[in-house]
Parts: structure tokens; sequence; C-alpha cells
């Protein structure tokens, strides 16, 4: 059963990546988390997760949507059909975990880190300029034949405003997309330069741009619920890399 608060989603300097990939690993994993600020659950997830970032036995990156605060994180869980929080998914929708526990998370992200993938490497770099902020992505498509990848780059506030049901600052919010759009990558190196502007009051030593490239083909995935029907399927577009940068 369900352990769950239900919810209906009608609502100046250069830093370098900071997670290193292990020889067991195909690639960086990205896992987003489901959250609202009043979900008593959400707490428990939320400490879980940051305990296996800090511990970094597995090389993932990941984001808290807080659909309760975040229009950009509302509508990624439309994408998803999250109805129910806690909510883990893991590299785009490849595993959905219900149970807000370590050993949970950390299974699922282990079994996603050896994922066959396309051949995909990123780097990212970003920098202030004034108040905002300029950013320089490199994707190296290391296969022979293109791919067609959806890119985001996602502007995470590391310790948020926003606080959960504990009075604890929720770690790494979504609150932007700098960039989010479909690429076909060639053979070889494409960049991607942008500058996003920040209106969202976001501070120097508190930010984090991360990066990830998602097979542009959808799959159709199953929510681990059956009730409401209308939500317990969802479109998932598989990631095959992360990167990110603090500032």
């Amino acid at each position: 059963m369900l352990n769950k608060l239900i919810i209906i989603l009608i609502l100046g300097s250069i830093s370098q990546s900071f997670v290193i990939l292990n020889d067991d690993s195909s690639h960086t994993v990205l896992v987003e988390l489901g959250s609202l600020t009043t979900c008593p659950y959400c707490p428990a997830g939320i400490e879980a997760l940051q305990e296996l970032y800090e511990e970094q036995e597995i090389p993932f990156y990941y984001m808290t949507l807080v659909y309760d605060k975040s229009d950009v994180a509302m509508q990624r869980g439309r994408w998803l059909n999250d109805i129910y929080v806690p909510m883990l998914y893991v590299d785009g929708g490849y595993a959905v975990v219900d149970e807000a526990t370590k050993e949970a998370y950390y299974n699922a992200i282990e079994e996603a880190s050896k994922r066959e993938v396309n051949n995909i490497d990123m780097n990212i770099s970003a920098e202030w300029d004034g108040n905002d902020i300029k950013i320089t992505l490199y994707i190296y498509n290391k296969d022979l034949s293109p791919h067609f990848e959806h890119v985001k780059i996602c502007i995470l506030e590391k310790v948020s405003r926003w606080k959960d049901a504990k009075g604890e600052n929720i770690r790494y919010a979504l609150m932007d997309y700098a960039f989010n759009g479909y690429l076909i990558l060639k053979p070889g190196e494409r960049k991607v330069e942008i500058k996003w502007n920040n209106d969202m009051d976001l501070k120097e030593g508190n930010t984090v741009v991360l990066a990830y490239a998602s097979q542009a083909m959808p799959k159709l995935q199953k929510n681990p619920w059956n009730d409401p029907w209308w939500s317990s399927y969802f479109i998932a577009q598989f990631v095959d890399e992360s990167c990110a940068v603090e500032i």
C-alpha cells in the first residue's frame, strides 16, 4: 500500500562538474523527487536521498520537484503523471520508487547506473555575469550514428528557500529551465551556450546548474499504483547522461 500523500497536479566564478563516474557505471544517473512542502512523508524521502548523495557510492545527481511552490516542477509532475508524494523517478522514468527509504532509493539508482545507454558524454561550465548566469554545455556523441535527444539545462537552488513539513530547507529544488529542447546529435561535439536571466533572486554559492540528455523516443512506463487509472501510466524518456556545476 502506498504510504503517500495524494495530490492532483492542476496547480562571477566558474565551476565544473562534481560527481565522478566509477568503473561499474555506464553514466551519471539523474534522479527527480516529487514532493510538497506540506507532505508529512516527504522529509523522510528528502533525507534518504541527501544521505545517498553525500556518500557518493553511486554517481548521480538529483533535483527536488516542489509541486506546490514551483510552476516548472508542477509541469514536470504533470508529464510524469505523479499524483502521490514522495515519489522518486530515476533516469527519466526508467524506475519509479514509492518507498521513501535509503535502501529502496539505493537499489533503484544502482540498477539504473548499469543500464545500457547511448554513448554520450557531457561537460558543463557556468559563471555569474552580474546577476545572471552564462552557461556553456558540451555534448559529445561518441557513437558512430546520430542520436535524437531531449536536452534540459536545469537551474536549482541548492539550499532552497522552501521548507518541508519538518521545517527543514529542501535541497536542490528545481527553479527553472535555462534550456529545454530537442537536439539531433551527430557523431562528435555539440556546444550549447545560453544566458539565463536570474529573476528569481538566486544567490552565488547556493545555485546549481544541472544538465541532462534523455532519449527523445518516448516509452510508456507504469507508476506504482492503479487508482486512479488515468494517472497510472506516463511517458518516459530514459536518461543517457547528466552533469552539473555549483556556482
